[in-house]
């Protein structure tokens, strides 16, 4: 019986003792493709922005220059992929520095970018567009209101004051508006209060 028992002890030892090393095998193995997915799965993404970057680069190139006055003021916008900086090459492949913007161009590109971006993504996304043309001059904004607006996104919201928007320009963008609203501040109640409608000056 003695021996019965250290033969079973003796087998229990050595069964547990391979399955501890299937065990750290399998748990080597685990490792080892979690870490070949990972490099796999950061070429991919690395990929897949480079792609997208691509497409997205042209767009914003092509919005820039639909609003701008200048013609064919750049000819591409590069970004990189790895940080997602953004470049301007003018016509001669010369290199631009943003800051040379005027206050005008500025809010004209941040536009293009975030129009670039609709132009880009799958899904029809949104937008709301605060004080949209504070800086512009007439010319600017009709091309926003010609060019941009009613091709922004089939939900766009324009925050415009009084000064924006003025009677000719929301006649021309009147056929694609669905609803105007007037936000006005009320002294007596300490609140804003909400009219359909919209100044026209």
């Amino acid at each position: 019986f003695e021996i019965e028992g250290l033969e079973r002890e003796l087998t229990s030892y050595y069964e547990e003792k391979i399955s501890n090393e299937n065990t750290q095998d399998s748990a080597k193995r685990i490792i080892d493709h979690a870490e070949k997915v990972q490099s796999t799965m950061k070429i991919f993404k690395e990929k897949v922005i480079a792609h997208h970057s691509i497409r997205l680069e042209q767009n914003i190139t092509d919005s820039f220059n639909e609003l701008i006055r200048k013609k064919n003021f750049i000819s591409t916008v590069q970004i990189n992929p790895s940080d997602l900086s953004i470049s301007i090459l003018k016509k001669n492949e010369e290199r631009f520095d943003p800051d040379k913007f005027s206050a005008g161009e500025r809010q004209l590109f941040a536009v293009a970018v975030i129009w670039g971006l609709v132009r880009t993504a799958s899904q029809d996304i949104p937008a709301i567009i605060d004080t949209p043309m504070g800086r512009l001059d007439s010319e600017h904004r009709l091309k926003l209101v010609k060019n941009y607006f009613p091709k922004a996104s089939k939900q766009t919201i324009l925050l415009s004051t009084d000064q924006e928007i003025v009677k000719d320009l929301y006649d021309q963008l009147e056929p694609n508006i669905a609803q105007s609203y007037l936000l006005e501040f009320d002294d007596s109640l300490g609140a804003t209060k909400i009219k359909e409608g919209y100044f026209k000056t």
